[in-house]
């Protein structure tokens, strides 16, 4: 679908807003599932990483859930929170042993949502 071609090209557009939009707006299969889950990781952009985040909530790839669990190592609060929600969105009931640490990051915000999944969860 050109569309979506047009979206996998734009995730790799220097614009950082521009890399975000494409990230919700691309579908999360074949090099794009690939590609989102390299910028959850690599993207210099929080608001980046946190676009990752919405649209591997679209996929039932276990990477996904992978990916996701390895966003909680993140330096940035705000995408550790958006990586602990969209963890919770997928239901993966295995990912509450992840979401337990998270119970006393430093962050009061990623402490919340970790309580709120994990309760969630269970």
């Amino acid at each position: 679908d050109g569309q979506q071609q047009a979206y996998i090209q734009q995730l790799q557009n220097p614009d950082t807003e521009i890399r975000a939009m494409a990230a919700k707006k691309v579908k999360p299969v074949g090099d794009a599932f690939y590609q989102l889950t390299d910028m959850l990781q690599k993207d210099p952009a929080p608001e980046v990483r946190i676009a990752t985040t919405w649209a591997l909530e679209m996929t039932d790839d276990p990477l996904a859930v992978e990916a996701l669990v390895k966003c909680l190592q993140d330096e940035d609060p705000a995408v550790v929170v958006e990586c602990i929600r969209s963890l919770n969105f997928l239901g993966d009931e295995t990912t509450v042993q992840y979401l337990i640490p998270m119970l006393t990051h430093d962050d009061e915000d990623v402490r919340s949502a970790a309580a709120d999944a994990i309760k969630s969860l269970q």
